[in-house]
């Protein structure tokens, strides 16, 4: 899902895409037969990936242009950044490479190999290296993948950054939550809880919690005033401005229309 001067756009399983306004609440289709993931949004177009993995396409906001990216590379988790386009190239195999290319899917080059989850702040990609022969490890590169450092060694999932700090869940840990800090190179664990499906703001961290049947909690990044504010299992979820985005669980989505997106507002 993103959001972009007041409308918010998502597909859901019925291979459908849809505009929503948030001032009226209706919803409009913009384009069907769209397996869409890994949805982002920039310069008025769509990017995603066609299927969970596949190619990677760029669509216009209203659905009438559409162009493939990669034909023959199938692909997962596609994050633009700074005029370019990152994503996992998919493989049978654990060596699945990140790769970089410039928004018509021209130039790429592979920046690193092994790499299960990432984030990029200030000029850094961080990630997890899934390194067969050795404990998983969090781990940062320059964007154009030299400079590789290792940070500490970590399953790190649903990487993200808040201010100058990491947060991730790790795998190994029974998926609790953690803090990283890029100044003073300190990890703190800020929950005790098994992470699933996360977002943030600057204030807070939302994440259904697996200890409690997927409701939905937020916890301050210093760990304190942990709270539920969902009592129902829910994923999907997102943060924009001051409202947080999400779905209820697969298995309670509608039978019928568009599986919409709800939201909360943040206080």
């Amino acid at each position: 899902m993103e959001c972009e001067n007041g409308y918010i756009y998502f597909d859901d399983e019925k291979c459908t895409f849809y505009k929503k306004d948030l001032q009226t609440d209706t919803v409009e289709p913009i384009a069907e037969s769209l397996m869409c993931s890994s949805l982002n949004l920039y310069n008025d177009c769509l990017y995603y990936t066609y299927g969970e993995p596949g190619p990677i396409w760029k669509m216009s906001t209203n659905g009438k242009k559409k162009k493939p990216l990669t034909i023959f590379t199938q692909a997962n988790h596609p994050v633009i950044y700074n005029g370019h386009v990152y994503f996992h190239q998919y493989s049978a195999y654990i060596d699945a490479p990140l790769v970089r290319m410039d928004l018509n899917g021209g130039n790429k080059k592979v920046l690193g190999q092994r790499i299960s989850d990432y984030c990029i702040i200030n000029d850094r990609i961080y990630y997890t290296d899934i390194d067969i022969e050795t404990e998983p490890k969090l781990c940062s590169m320059n964007i154009d993948g030299t400079d590789a450092k290792l940070i500490r060694y970590a399953y790190a999932t649903d990487l993200m950054p808040i201010g100058n700090k990491l947060f991730y869940s790790d795998h190994y840990r029974e998926d609790k939550l953690f803090i990283y800090d890029l100044d003073t190179n300190t990890e703190t664990c800020i929950c005790q809880d098994r992470c699933g499906r996360a977002n943030s703001n600057e204030e807070w961290i939302f994440y259904t919690n697996k200890s409690d049947n997927g409701n939905l909690y937020k916890i301050r990044p210093d760990g304190s005033d942990r709270q539920k504010i969902l009592d129902v299992e829910v994923s999907y979820i997102h943060v924009i401005g001051n409202r947080l985005f999400y779905r209820d669980s697969y298995w309670n989505r509608p039978s019928d229309g568009p599986w919409d997106f709800k939201y909360i507002d943040i206080e």
